[in-house]
């Protein structure tokens, strides 16, 4: 199973046990000792994609992201979103159609051409869509091949759709599912995630919506199973049916006691409160498992699994909390499972990254970008230029961990809203050591056109082994 924000955790066919010779293997070992990466200081991007949209002016291609192996190769492939594109036939300035990309991932990296684009066949004048603002992927049915969420923005009720994966089978034309008429007002966009909450080996979807003086908040749950999903959600918290203006409810999962099943974690973006459900074999409880406050301001306004970073067993949660003055800072930080979950309120505060308004509206893991036993931490913002890795270390609450910024990117051009969004995941399968990363950019030039950006772990495959020596795999 995998946390969201935790994806690429989870080995895919990893087939029948390994048959070695001890004395074979301890030699081969020997002999792939992988150096951990240095520091760096705004690396080059591996990959990135920039995607125009034909109408001047339209497209934020990146403003979602998300890593999935949708074609059950074993790659984790790069799936992009353009919310804003329109084609030649719209000329109305509310006629954002969206549209969705898919690039393949191998040994080689991802590759330069999309594979599979979501069809764009609006009439002239269309409302707008805005499909592609949030995106999430995982195995719903548990076929091993992952399917994704695709959230849209209707002008008049919002839309989230489930699409197959394409092992096998032609690239889809329609989605297998979609739902609304309840994920909130006009104007409020859903967030989609996806965990596996109950431990049943099959990833759920988990739907957030914002709220209006006339729509109250909520979050929906939809478990996963070999059918699909459901055509309402299985579990709901709408904060007690309170109307309020929320433009959205960032939410998380990570399992935090180690039991083995994800836990929902999320909070109202103004609210002071953050929720923690722990997940059973039965689903969600009727109420929070425990709450976690912190004074005057926004809690939770980002939030997401952060891995386990002190390799303690237990995963750890990333997330932000922001001042209620209208530009004041804001805060970041780890909270580190336990047995107890969070209850023990074991954290630590991020240090280094530019504590202003917009810093930390983005986090995630990075998975396990340098490729050792601790998982890592990424850092970004809406409107920011700038991206900050931080890597685990098994004293991460007390010593230097989160002090020191491992990694920090920042294109050389200025790109505006570079960190609006995130993802990792196991682009080059089990070839290669370390996870790799996508940061959106999704307003990085005049024409709002935006790109997507890939960083790949830093660690190259292990040299084979010396001839004679025999490793027999299935």
């Amino acid at each position: 199973m995998r946390a969201l924000g935790t994806r690429g955790y989870r080995n895919k066919r990893t087939g029948l046990p390994v048959l070695v010779l001890v004395l074979a293997l301890s030699l081969f070992l020997s002999l792939c000792v992988l150096p951990t990466p240095a520091s760096d200081t705004n690396p080059t991007s591996d990959w990135q994609k920039t995607e125009y949209s034909p109408v001047s002016g339209t497209g934020q291609n990146g403003r979602g992201l998300a890593f999935g192996d949708v074609n059950g190769d074993g790659y984790d492939d790069l799936i992009v979103g353009s919310p804003d594109y329109r084609n030649t036939n719209q000329q109305n300035l509310d006629s954002e159609v969206g549209i969705v990309r898919i690039y393949l991932s191998s040994t080689s990296g991802l590759v330069s051409t999309a594979f599979w684009e979501s069809p764009v066949t609006p009439p002239p004048n269309a409302p707008s869509d805005r499909l592609g603002n949030s995106i999430a992927a995982g195995d719903i049915d548990g076929d091993e091949v992952d399917e994704f969420l695709v959230a849209e923005r209707p002008m008049f009720s919002p839309q989230v759709h489930l699409y197959d994966g394409f092992e096998g089978t032609p690239t889809p034309t329609d989605p297998a599912w979609s739902c609304g008429g309840f994920f909130g007002p006009y104007l409020k966009t859903p967030l989609v995630h996806m965990a596996d909450l109950n431990g049943d080996d099959k990833d759920d979807a988990i739907i957030t919506s914002g709220g209006s003086t006339t729509y109250a908040p909520a979050v929906h749950v939809f478990y996963g199973s070999s059918g699909g999903l459901a055509a309402s959600a299985d579990w709901s918290d709408d904060f007690g049916g309170v109307a309020v203006s929320v433009f959205s409810i960032p939410a998380g999962a990570a399992d935090v006691n180690g039991d083995g099943k994800d836990d929902l974690l999320f909070s109202s973006e103004n609210d002071s409160v953050f929720y923690v459900y722990h997940g059973a074999v039965a689903g969600l409880g009727a109420d929070p498992t425990y709450t976690i406050t912190q004074g005057d301001g926004y809690y939770g306004r980002a939030v997401a699994g952060a891995g386990d970073v002190n390799n303690d067993g237990y995963e750890d949660v990333v997330i932000n909390w922001k001042s209620t003055e209208s530009f004041g800072p804001t805060e970041v930080y780890v909270y580190f499972g336990s047995a107890q979950g969070l209850q023990n309120f074991d954290r630590k505060q991020l240090s280094g990254g530019a504590e202003t308004t917009y810093w930390g509206s983005t986090v995630g893991s990075a998975g396990h970008f340098n490729d050792d036993a601790f998982a890592d931490v990424i850092v970004g913002g809406s409107f920011g230029e700038l991206v900050i890795m931080y890597f685990g270390a098994e004293n991460a609450a007390t010593v230097g961990f989160l002090n020191t910024q491992n990694y920090t990117c920042s294109p050389s051009d200025g790109v505006a809203d570079f960190g609006y969004s995130m993802a990792f995941g196991n682009t080059f399968g089990h070839h290669r050591g370390g996870n790799d990363i996508a940061i959106g950019a999704p307003d990085d030039g005049s024409r709002d056109e935006g790109t997507a950006y890939a960083y790949y772990g830093h660690h190259p495959p292990p040299p084979p082994p010396p001839e004679g020596i025999w490793l027999i795999v299935r």
